[in-house]
């Protein structure tokens, strides 16, 4: 049996101030709410990021765009392309105006490029941890939480916050 797959497409002209991401394994907490039970969750709710968090978000961006110039770089060198752009299987049938990427595509393109992605991993972290990721009314996602998240969540959850906050915006204006 084939598990559904999660992914978040994001119009270039939508504006999101928060989602919700729905982790694949739930994670332990304790609610503070709650007179300190333990509770387990399978959703995190992220905001978008602020002036606050502009260090981490313009690392991540930052980090993308080196990612895209590398591919378009080393395809020139190979002489397989002539160049790369943001074009995306999702986007084959549609319009300048409704073109997307996914966080799965991101992530490639920063893992295959020169990009340090341990240090990209953890710049997100120190993103989500910085006021930016809640698992439940105004409780914050902590960085014992954070540990234990599976691998695999943690990757979509990359995946997806980039594409939904930061690369988003950054498509529109260089399309």
């Amino acid at each position: 049996m084939e598990e559904a797959t999660q992914i978040t497409k994001i119009d270039r002209d939508e504006f999101k101030s928060e989602f919700t991401f729905t982790l694949r394994k739930p994670i332990p907490w304790i609610n503070q709410l709650n007179q300190g039970t333990e509770e387990f969750t399978n959703e995190l709710i992220l905001k978008a990021p602020s002036n606050r968090q502009r260090h981490q978000t313009a690392a991540l961006s930052q980090g993308f765009l080196r990612a895209i110039h590398y591919g378009q770089k080393s395809a020139r060198a190979q002489q397989h392309i002539a160049d790369v752009n943001f074009r995306s299987k999702n986007n084959d049938n549609k319009s300048d105006n409704e073109k997307t990427l996914t966080g799965a595509e991101i992530l490639s393109a920063v893992m295959l490029s020169d990009v340090d992605y341990v240090a990209y991993q953890e710049t997100f972290r120190t993103l989500l941890l910085n006021d930016i990721a809640f698992v439940s009314d105004g409780q914050k996602l902590t960085s014992p939480l954070y540990d234990k998240m599976s691998g695999e969540d943690t990757q979509k959850l990359m995946g997806e916050y980039i594409a939904i906050f930061l690369i988003s915006s950054l498509m529109k204006d260089l399309q």
